[in-house]
């Protein structure tokens, strides 16, 4: 069984990495790999992917291996460093081998670096589980001193006849005598507990007498006030020269539930977040390769509609097939925001426009049964958020208050600037201090009890009967919402109606026209330029490509990175537009967007993908001149936005 790795080559030879590569396959290695030769790019390939193992020439044009290791060592990365030059000296090596590298293998011997590699790899994943357990370990010491400073112990300290001679803070405060109570011996541990009772019976004095220790017990001590507090007594005997001392612990059992209780819901937010965490990884997973079908059932459907007649005996299939696509592909994004992995192209916006501009479609989708009002206060601050996201968020929130309210209610839209300050972030710890616009959504519906509300973010839980709903309405909206840096919080009671208050960051950039959603640029999509047009899925390439030579455009085509660059190697002309797909083998889309912008930088470009997990997203490529095209996606869609980013780049560079 091959064994999968992901391998950095710094090398400036092709063939020599090709040499290496088919070694490493014929030692049951299945290389994912990107050769680089500059140390700028580098730097560039360990900010966005993460690598198993490096493996770097000693000399290159620029650098060397020993100024690699440097950059790995002021990044912390912990990599198995494997040198493998034609240049070989026993001082090299010695001199590699202090820098950080951890083997040294001949270019004319590559017969041992598989095993060399298998032995880095092994002894990697060991250092990483000694990390993981020193991390444990030193949480562990976090927690007992957590528990000594949480007020949950009090320590005395009582000579053998049982005055109390020191106590601690937390004692003091459980049963409200200070230090000024114990001087001079006023304060015996007989004055803890009822009159006529014991603070310790005979067989427990007994027993302490003999093993020198006080098995924890139950008793209900006297409060100085007279108040009873039920507690946990226990302690040990310690020898002092001739005399005994005893030294004891009292838990306060209220305090202790309290905390229980607290553990408890964070162990059960903890099992809830590794839940959605799971589902989200799941949702990421398959996204890729179902939105690529998509792409291609969804667009060839739509194409054939378009081209046969509506009474033709095929038209009502090829328009239910392109129903349930589409049904599938809105399934998808609601995985995906849930996920917290879809593409967000953020705006500087004023929500009260971005509501005003719903109100109209708002009143429409509620009915005329329940009464729609909005209190949108006039001075609130900008907001950063995709304007199309946001719209989703309202329409959910909208649509489940007019479903809770068949027989008609009233639903409340309001806005206001709000500061959120400590004592929220006591109630709500990932919230962070500072000025939000506050959006609410409230109802006057039949509202929830605990158990429904508790769980009402969790995907595919709904109170809606079976095909009304898939339960993924709210989690998308609280994964849209987290993804734009807000939060969501619900309050509802039964009989009282619902309230969701939602707070987004002010954006503290600096001040750009705001709107709401913006308009599409008008145009018919059609063109002349010339396309580099770049897909792994065949499918996805074939349909892309009809589609833009029927609406005029020449398309050059390719299948991976590799192929991309030696196509336009090979062309001549001008090129004007990059479309390509993110996620591919050898070379992502990034990378190639980079090279290509270096051999052509006037060419604009497009990124498509069905998964948006990825290096684009992390490093802001699509905040500046990219653009990107969700998978799947329609002709439509796609020659639109082939032909707003073209005629965006005419603008910026001035042609006509």
């Amino acid at each position: 069984m091959s064994i999968p790795i992901k391998i950095l080559f710094i090398e400036d030879s092709e063939d020599d990495t090709l040499l290496v590569l088919e070694e490493l396959r014929q030692a049951d290695f299945a290389p994912e790999w990107v050769r680089v030769e500059r140390l700028s790019d580098f730097r560039k390939a360990i900010e966005r992917t993460s690598w198993d193992a490096v493996i770097c020439d000693y000399n290159l044009p620029e650098f060397d291996a020993p100024a690699v290791l440097s950059v790995m060592r002021k990044k912390g990365l912990d990599l198995p460093f494997i040198v493998v030059s034609g240049a070989v000296t026993e001082e090299i090596a010695v001199r590699t081998m202090k820098a950080g590298a951890h083997d040294f293998c001949s270019k004319n011997n590559l017969a041992r670096l598989a095993p060399a590699l298998a032995r880095e790899l092994r002894e990697a994943m060991e250092r990483g589980a000694r990390r993981e357990a020193e991390k444990e370990l030193e949480k562990s010491r976090a927690q007992v001193r957590l528990l000594l400073e949480s007020h949950l112990i009090g320590i005395f300290y009582a000579d053998e006849q049982g005055r109390l001679l020191e106590i601690n803070a937390t004692f003091s405060d459980m049963l409200g005598y200070d230090q000024s109570d114990l001087d001079q011996g006023k304060l015996h541990w007989s004055r803890l507990v009822n009159p006529g009772e014991s603070f310790l019976s005979d067989d427990t004095l007994l027993e302490l007498q003999k093993t020198s220790k006080l098995q924890p017990v139950e008793k209900d001590l006297v409060r100085k006030d007279g108040a009873l507090l039920h507690c946990v007594v226990g302690g040990s005997m310690l020898a002092e020269g001739e005399e005994r001392k005893f030294i004891g612990f009292i838990l306060d059992m209220s305090r202790l539930k309290k905390t229980e209780a607290a553990l408890q819901k964070s162990e059960e937010q903890l099992r809830q977040s590794q839940k959605m965490e799971a589902i989200g990884k799941l949702a990421g997973g398959i996204a890729h390769d179902f939105n690529n079908l998509l792409t291609a059932i969804n667009g060839y459907s739509s194409l054939a509609l378009e081209q046969i007649e509506s009474d033709h005996f095929l038209h009502n299939s090829l328009h239910e097939i392109n129903k349930a696509g589409e049904r599938a592909a809105a399934l998808t994004q609601q995985l995906l925001a849930y996920s917290r992995k879809q593409v967000m192209a953020p705006k500087r916006l004023n929500l009260n426009e971005v509501l005003s501009e719903m109100q109209n479609l708002l009143t429409r989708l509620i009915g005329e049964d329940i009464d729609l009002r909005m209190n949108l206060h006039p001075e609130i601050g900008p907001i950063k958020a995709d304007p199309g996201q946001l719209q989703q968020v309202v329409l959910n929130l909208v649509v489940n208050a007019r479903d809770a309210m068949p027989e008609g209610g009233t639903i409340i839209l309001e806005t206001a600037s709000v500061r959120l300050d400590k004592a929220c972030i006591r109630k709500h710890p990932a919230v962070l201090r500072g000025d939000y616009v506050q959006l609410t959504v409230s109802d006057t519906g039949p509202g929830m009890d605990s158990s429904i509300r508790e769980r009402i973010f969790e995907p595919f839980f709904t109170t809606k009967a079976v095909g009304q709903g898939s339960g993924l309405g709210l989690s998308m909206v609280d994964g849209i919402v987290s993804q734009s840096g807000g939060h969501i919080f619900v309050y509802s009671e039964p009989g009282i109606g619902t309230t969701f208050k939602i707070y987004l960051p002010f954006d503290l950039g600096e001040a750009t026209e705001m709107g709401g959603s913006s308009g599409a640029m008008a145009t018919n999509g059609r063109g002349d330029e010339t396309l580099l047009l770049v897909e792994d899925e065949a499918a996805v390439r074939q349909f892309t490509r009809k589609v833009l030579e029927m609406n005029g455009y020449t398309v050059l085509e390719a299948a991976d990175g590799n192929q991309a660059l030696q196509v336009l190697e090979e062309f001549a002309g001008p090129l004007h537009l990059l479309l390509t797909d993110v996620v591919m083998p050898r070379m992502n889309g990034r990378l190639l967007a980079e090279e290509v912008l270096r051999l052509s930088p006037d060419t604009r470009v497009i990124f498509m993908s069905g998964y948006t997990d990825d290096a684009i997203l992390r490093h802001g490529l699509l905040h500046t001149t990219a653009q990107f095209l969700q998978k799947p996606f329609s002709a439509h869609k796609l020659v639109k936005l082939i032909r707003e980013t073209l005629d965006l780049g005419t603008q910026q560079t001035g042609g006509s």
